[in-house]
């Protein structure tokens, strides 16, 4: 049976990014996936 709604994972390397860490975790919680 399938999930209506699904979950997903997100991997994020970083490496001496730190500067863009959280721009980069805003952008990531700022979207959605309606499918």
């Amino acid at each position: 049976m399938a999930d209506p709604e699904a979950l997903i994972s997100v991997i994020m390397p970083v490496y001496n990014a730190e500067k863009y860490l959280a721009e980069a975790l805003d952008s990531l919680l700022a979207q959605d996936y309606p499918n």
